[in-house]
């Protein structure tokens, strides 16, 4: 009975010993995801209300239901670039396509090293329950405002009341859950990461499965006058850019189909008055694989991208000799496997495109292709802590078949409060 009694004891022990290993990698799971989303949101600020769960370290203004939150972080990149744009441009602090040297510019700007803290982040949110639909705002600066000095930057300033929302953030054409996750500040050469003023309508539909978006855009048209090489923003815009996407998300990811039109316009006292209408498509989503790995794409067509593919590389329309426009098609896409080795380190990789059909008049030094590559290693010792390392290729070919190179290594670190 003794020996009964005995083995037991032993089998309960051991027992009590599995559960507490499955507790803790549960916990370590969890912490884990935990950590992907505080990653996510870091690198990217949703335009959707600031969630009840937020508000828990929140601080209410007495005598109102209000909840102000802030946070943000302190970054540093210490960059070091095979070949350089020149002094104190923004194209050696992050990817900028245009601005990469082709043929004779590269000589003598080989290998530059730079560091700054202007990624660094702060951010202040206010959430209000309301019976007519909460009321949430969202403001957040970077330090990005000058080429070479320390300047604040507005990054996101809307607010929303139920399903509407108005001011500055992510274009509704794009869907910020494809953003894959990199050091470098700069946009793939395929993805779609514009922010720009707005008013915005959710609305939930076919048994609140699919969300549908509508929304009215600050336009920014782009022309390029015949032979010039300087692509211009005339300011001539009459017509907002409309946008309409529908989202689904499901347990297994998310995915949208957006819809672009604008107009582009050009009026000058010379009496040039061309104006023409054009449209767009973008397929973006997420995949997860298992728990926390997952697969994000963007792919876009249309001839009126150019704002928001590869900024400042392309232009809208081309405008003849004759005085004539024709718009200009282009077509990107963007494909990155975000792979977690356990709970505290993980890897992107990043592959992307975008092209241009230029008219055979334009000149021929304007840019028509562009890829870029990233790969990197990022190491999660706490929460609120990110070390990585990083490397990055782009190329630009111009309508000449002329191209230009640049490798990046970098290093970031990141604190988050």
């Amino acid at each position: 009975m003794s020996d009964l009694r005995k083995q037991l004891n032993e089998s309960n022990a051991r027992i009590g010993t599995l559960e507490q290993k499955l507790q803790k990698q549960n916990t370590k799971r969890e912490e884990a995801i935990a950590t992907s989303m505080r990653v996510d949101r870091s690198n990217k600020e949703e335009a959707r209300p600031v969630a009840e769960s937020n508000a828990k370290d929140a601080t209410k203004i007495p005598g109102t239901n209000t909840s102000l939150t802030f946070g943000g972080f302190a970054k540093l990149n210490a960059i070091f670039n095979s070949v350089s744009v020149g002094a104190n441009k923004f194209g050696d602090q992050y990817l900028d396509i245009a601005s990469i040297p082709v043929g004779p510019s590269r000589q003598g700007e080989h290998d530059q090293i730079n560091f700054h803290a202007k990624q660094s982040r702060l951010w202040f949110k206010s959430h209000t329950p309301s019976k007519l639909g909460d009321i949430s705002t969202l403001i957040e600066l970077d330090l990005f405002g000058s080429q070479d000095t320390y300047t604040p930057r507005l990054r996101h300033a809307f607010g929303s009341f139920g399903k509407f929302l108005g001011g500055q953030t992510w274009t509704t054409f794009a869907n910020s859950s494809a953003i894959p996750e990199r050091l470098d500040f700069g946009i793939p050469a395929g993805g779609i990461e514009r922010r720009q003023p707005q008013i915005r309508w959710s609305q939930p539909i076919v048994d609140n499965l699919v969300e549908m978006q509508l929304a009215f855009e600050m336009p920014h048209s782009k022309v390029i006058k015949d032979m010039d090489t300087t692509i211009i923003t005339p300011g001539d815009d009459r017509y907002p850019d409309m946008v309409l996407r529908f989202n689904s998300n499901q347990d297994w990811g998310t995915v949208s189909l957006a819809t672009l039109g604008r107009q582009i316009r050009i009026s000058e006292a010379s009496g040039m008055n061309q104006k023409s209408w054009g449209g767009a498509i973008s397929a973006a989503g997420r995949i997860n694989i298992g728990t926390l790995d997952n697969i994000r794409f963007t792919f876009n067509y249309g001839n009126v991208l150019s704002p928001y593919v590869s900024t400042g590389a392309y232009a809208d329309a081309a405008i003849k000799a004759s005085g004539q426009m024709e718009l200009i098609t282009i077509h990107s896409g963007l494909l990155a496997y975000q792979r977690h080795w356990n709970d505290q380190w993980r890897t992107n990789i990043i592959i992307s495109h975008s092209h241009a059909d230029l008219p055979a008049y334009v000149n021929d030094s304007l840019t028509r292709k562009a890829y870029s590559a990233h790969i990197n290693l990022l190491w999660n010792p706490r929460p609120q802590i990110l070390f990585g390392l990083e490397y990055l290729y782009a190329l630009r070919e111009l309508q000449n078949n002329l191209n230009g190179d640049l490798s990046r290594f970098q290093f970031s670190s990141r604190f988050n409060f």
